[in-house]
Formats: C-alpha cells, structure tokens, sequence
C-alpha cells in the first residue's frame, strides 16, 4: 500500500502551513504539519480507518478532515479541509 497526496492536497497543506505560521508562528506551525503528517501516514498500515461516505473516505484530525480514496494498493488523498467547511 501506498500514499499518493494530489496536487490540490498538496495545496492544503501549504495552506495550513501558511494559516500556522501566521498564527503561531513558524516554528511551531513546521511541528503541527509534521505530526499531521505523520498521522496521515498510518492510513498506510490502516488504509480504511476513515469513515465511508459514498465514494470517498473522511479522517478527522485536530480541526481538519483528511477527503482520500483507495483505488488499488495506492490512497489517494484528495484534499484536506477544516472540519465544518463543505467539500469542493
């Protein structure tokens, strides 16, 4: 099994990057990131942890849900959002 994170998943992550550093601090909002990180790759080991909506899965996380499919051996993370926010 593989992770694969989609360009505009990527762009999240620069983002809550962006929103951290802003207000935290970028120190503090590198440390935040890894440890998303992190969590994002026990899907690897877990890959159908998240709950099942359709044809995606969600995975809360802190104030965020992580969007990612499974096709195949790979997950695809499609995006990652703040929980509340309405899906793309």
């Amino acid at each position: 099994m593989k992770l694969v994170i989609s360009e505009n998943a990527k762009e999240d992550l620069a983002e809550m990057l962006r929103y951290g550093t802003w207000h935290w601090g970028r120190e503090r909002a590198l440390q935040f990131l890894d440890t998303f990180i992190e969590e994002l790759e026990i899907l690897i080991r877990y890959p159908e942890m998240g709950a099942r909506d359709r044809k995606y899965r969600e995975l809360p996380s802190d104030n965020y849900r992580t969007v990612y499919t499974i096709k195949d051996q790979t997950i695809v993370v499609i995006g990652i959002e703040p929980k509340g926010r309405t899906r793309r």
